[in-house]
């Protein structure tokens, strides 16, 4: 049982700290809501971005994550479909592969967070699920139980055997 808890809090460990290096080297994640992209990258797929994105080189074709320019200011990741004008007064034209018309609104390059590097399908089912407030919440209490459930294993004495045969001896 101890050598499970252990195995699952060295993966939590390897997983955080791989999370903290690509946000060190300039990457994010993000987790798609729709099929927009689909069937390259079809709903709960993790895509990792790369932030430090020079945006006069955007072109067309290339898969980019923004913010899309609604009330709502939602996350949204697209191919770009057009680009007129000239770097800084650049207006970007998106469309999902999957959506049959583009995207209702232009894009201004500070609204591109970041240009995909990577589409893993599947992968991003807890990061879609921890970017709803109850999600985020069960996320972060079931990683601070697990956290402390690790800790708690790794410091706790093991009973020696003059202890486990007083117990054995009180108990009937």
């Amino acid at each position: 049982m101890f050598r499970r808890n252990l195995f699952v809090g060295a993966v939590f460990m390897v997983f955080l700290f791989l999370g903290t290096l690509l946000r060190v080297a300039g990457f994010r994640t993000y987790a798609l809501v729709s099929n927009s992209m689909a069937p390259r990258c079809p709903v709960t797929s993790l895509v990792l971005a790369r932030q430090a994105v020079i945006q006069s080189q955007l072109k067309v074709g290339d898969v980019i994550t923004f913010i899309a320019p609604t009330p709502q200011r939602q996350i949204v990741t697209h191919r770009i479909s057009a680009i007129s004008g000239v770097f800084p007064a650049q207006a970007i034209v998106s469309k999902g592969d999957h959506n049959p018309n583009g995207d209702p609104w232009i894009l201004t390059p500070g609204a591109v967070l970041g240009k995909v590097v990577v589409c893993i399908p599947g992968v991003g089912a807890g990061a879609y699920i921890q970017q709803s407030r109850i999600g985020f919440l069960v996320f972060a209490t079931t990683s601070t139980l697990t956290l402390g459930l690790f800790v708690y294993h790794l410091t706790k004495k093991e009973p020696n055997e003059t202890t486990r045969k007083e117990t054995a001896h009180f108990s009937g």
